[in-house]
């Protein structure tokens, strides 16, 4: 397993690199099925899976120099043949529901549904913010005291 950490200033080009590194990652022959990137924010998370797919579209039409240049400037060896690109841009196309893009919290909320919710037999759940919580907190501490 292998894991990359993107850690800069805003805007510095992080979504644009991390969907480059994702794109570069199944370009070598990893699965979308095997692969994972975490963000902070819903937007970066859209913003690159839209730009995975616009990459590889570009790529495909051969539109994509600026691609070809950087991709072989992270990874000179990296696989740039149409078949590959072909091979790579229908399974995302057709996998696009399935990519394993989120933020943080989205992860680690699927974790506790699927993993820890089942095994403590916690079946009805609700997942609120900072906010709420602060003041649930506040209630539940005036009935303590």
């Amino acid at each position: 397993m292998k894991g990359i950490v993107l850690k800069a200033s805003a805007g510095t080009g992080k979504t644009y690199r991390l969907s480059l590194e994702y794109l570069a990652t199944l370009l070598k022959g990893e699965s979308y099925k095997d692969v994972l990137v975490m963000t902070f924010t819903k937007k970066a998370t859209s913003e690159i899976q839209e730009r995975v797919i616009v990459f590889l579209e570009e790529m495909y039409r051969d539109k994509g120099s600026d691609l070809y240049t950087n991709l072989k400037n992270l990874y000179p060896n990296i696989d740039l043949s149409y078949g590959n690109i072909k091979k790579v841009y229908y399974e995302v196309l057709d996998n696009r529901d399935r990519l394993k893009i989120s933020t943080i919290d989205g992860f680690i909320n699927n974790i506790f549904k699927n993993v820890i919710a089942p095994y403590l037999n916690i079946f009805s759940y609700e997942i609120i913010d900072d906010s709420d919580n602060l003041e649930i907190l506040l209630k539940c501490f005036e009935k303590i005291v």
